[in-house]
């Protein structure tokens, strides 16, 4: 057993695990959470293109793509909550976070057009 702030890439939802059971057939790649450095907004994982764009002072920008009408999820490390978020200038309802550990999951589905992403905390 592995024990500390873990994500399975593997996961779909990228849940966040205190410990994880290595049995025989099991399929992890593990991303430890303890291991990130810095207090930037920054990406951890996701299930979708994402490239760096604009930083402001409270704000984040990438732009976004994947396989169309497949379910994205961006897994992110942030300071304080966000404000608002908006997927190519429209508001995006699905998202959680968690105040505990900083983290950030944003749920939208995939286009295969790139579309701008911008967080506001």
């Amino acid at each position: 057993t592995i024990r500390g702030r873990l994500v399975n890439l593997f996961d779909p939802e990228l849940r966040l695990q205190e410990a994880v059971t290595l049995a025989p057939g099991s399929r992890f790649f593990l991303v430890d959470l303890d291991a990130v450095r810095g207090r930037q907004p920054q990406v951890l994982a996701s299930a979708c293109k994402a490239l760096p764009g604009k930083r402001g002072a409270h704000s984040f920008s990438m732009t976004v793509e994947g396989v169309v009408n497949i379910p994205a999820v961006l897994l992110l490390r942030m300071p304080t909550a966000p404000r608002s978020i908006t997927l190519a200038g429209q508001p995006l309802a699905r998202f959680e976070y968690a105040p505990e550990g900083r983290l950030l999951w944003i749920r939208f589905t995939n286009e295969a057009n790139p579309r701008e992403l911008t967080i506001e905390y």
